[in-house]
């Protein structure tokens, strides 16, 4: 990974915990059917794809 990435993630622990929860709630989605009504796999897929979203912010900053 990036080391602006990993920098930045390390010294935003709220952020850090909060994108990789929306990818495990993601992963979680793919697992678990009954919940999501059958709509596993665009719940699942959105949830990791807005995870993965989270982690590309970081490089996006410029530094001050």
């Amino acid at each position: 990974m990036c080391k602006s990435v990993v920098k930045y993630l390390s010294s935003h622990p709220y952020y850090n915990a909060t994108i990789h929860t929306i990818i495990g709630m993601g992963l979680g989605a793919l697992f678990v059917m009954s919940v999501f009504n059958g709509h596993t796999l665009r719940w699942g897929v959105g949830l990791i794809a807005l995870g993965l979203l989270g982690h590309l912010y970081p490089l996006t900053l410029k530094k001050k």
